[in-house]
């Protein structure tokens, strides 16, 4: 663990990182490895990561371009906006500073985080996320008032979709 810990030091999205990008249905998904001590403060991970670890983000894709699928060294090019999904696993000392779970790990530490929403926020996606196998991965967001496929959700007009559905 010394070595891990002596490998090397990145700050968000700058130093001793390899990052794989890969354009997939309707997102994007960054796997962002580390070696050594990682101090991330993205808004939706924030966190101090002393060993090797391995940080997948699933962001929306507002553009074909936004992004250049494969790897990148020494940087990882992640959007400036909440991600929909994230998957991390990491060996050594991980600590994390978020609202919501603060918390200090020695040893293995392996976490997905869905769907992470605020109380006074409302939104609809189909998300299929799989971190192992990027490339598999689909979003689909749903603009209010658009067409909704879930099986608890209700609208204020008092549609519901509790209701039977249709048979195939």
């Amino acid at each position: 663990m010394a070595a891990a810990l002596l490998g090397g030091c990145a700050f968000n999205n700058v130093g001793l990182l390899a990052s794989r990008v890969t354009s997939a249905e309707g997102a994007w998904v960054v796997d962002v490895y580390s070696a050594g001590a990682y101090l991330h403060t993205r808004a939706d991970d924030p966190g101090l990561q002393l060993g090797a670890g391995r940080r997948s983000y699933v962001f929306d894709k507002r553009d074909e371009n936004e992004l250049t699928p494969g790897w990148h060294y020494f940087t990882a090019p992640l959007p400036d906006r909440p991600s929909y999904a994230r998957d991390s696993r990491s060996y050594g000392i991980d600590t994390t500073f978020a609202r919501n779970d603060m918390s200090v790990t020695l040893g293995l530490r392996a976490t997905t985080v869905m769907a992470r929403v605020d109380a006074d926020d409302s939104q609809f996606f189909y998300l299929t996320y799989m971190p192992e196998q990027p490339a598999l991965t689909r979003l689909e967001i749903f603009e209010s008032g658009g067409e909704l496929a879930c099986s608890s959700c209700q609208w204020l007009d008092g549609w519901s979709s509790q209701r039977e559905l249709p048979s195939p």
